[in-house]
């Protein structure tokens, strides 16, 4: 069978601290946001001793990451999760600088004031 790896090129949004349960199980998980004309926001996991190499990166940096889709059902509902066993740096945008925040429009509709009533054009 081959191999069910996916590899996802983007920039890291978020690198989220490490969660510790009860039985000795760790993960960290870090939110990536893909390019393209319709990008999305992935939450990908990282568990057990993969979970440091993650103290290598920093958020806004391009990387791409290696994941495996992993599904299961509970109570019967199905849930699809994304593990990362692989991260690095993304080389074909190494050297590029980060894009400067979109600051976001502002409303072009407004109520008018009191001080309008009687200025209005029609």
């Amino acid at each position: 069978m081959a191999s069910d790896a996916i590899t996802l090129i983007g920039r890291l949004q978020e690198i989220m601290e490490t969660e510790s349960f009860d039985s000795g199980f760790r993960k960290r998980s870090v939110i990536l946001k893909t390019a393209g004309d319709f990008p999305q926001e992935l939450k990908i996991d990282f568990f057990k001793e993969k979970i440091v190499v993650l103290n290598n990166f920093i958020e806004g940096e391009a990387v791409e990451i290696c994941v495996n889709i992993r599904g299961n059902e509970y109570n019967g509902k199905h849930y699809v999760q994304l593990a990362g066993w692989l991260i690095h740096h993304d080389k074909s945008e190494a050297g590029k600088a980060l894009p400067e925040a979109t600051p976001e429009p502002e409303s072009f509709v407004t109520e008018p004031t009191v001080e309008d009533q009687g200025q209005m054009p029609f």
